[in-house]
């Protein structure tokens, strides 16, 4: 603790990123805000399409993923 013994509460925030995904399936790009760790799960799986079919929809925790994995679930 500091020299005036004054404490602070500590915020824990993600680390969310703005980044540009390919989907193959799609054949094009999108723009989404995705945590670093949703990242490493994206290049553990195999990219976005293999993200999105493998993950649950309660886990994805945003309508538009939602709506991207319905939208490939339909397309394939």
């Amino acid at each position: 603790n500091p020299f005036s013994k004054k404490k602070t509460r500590r915020r824990w925030l993600p680390n969310v990123q703005n980044k540009r995904l390919y989907s193959e399936t799609f054949n094009k790009f999108f723009g989404l805000k995705v945590t670093t760790a949703v990242l490493r799960t994206m290049d553990k799986k195999g990219g976005l399409d293999r993200y999105l079919l493998e993950t649950k929809e309660k886990n994805l925790f945003s309508e538009k993923g939602v709506q991207m994995k319905r939208n490939l679930i339909a397309e394939i």
